[in-house]
């Protein structure tokens, strides 16, 4: 599983790009926040969001098994 593919891929209509979104690295972080702010409510934004992308990282690797 490629963590950089399009979580939803669409057709950009302007042809800028092959496809408009989120890549599935950034919605699976994007979708971690909010749990793991709850969990660490006095974690600074900056290690929210490292926690998160590394949660992102390792479903990708769990994923791709």
């Amino acid at each position: 599983m490629n963590g950089n593919a399009y979580a939803y891929p669409v057709k950009d209509p302007d042809q800028h790009s092959d496809f408009l979104g989120l890549t599935k690295r950034e919605l699976f972080a994007a979708m971690a926040v909010p749990g793991i702010a709850a969990a660490e409510p006095a974690a600074d934004s900056d290690r929210i969001a490292r926690w998160s992308v590394e949660v992102a990282d390792a479903l990708i690797v769990s994923l791709s098994k």
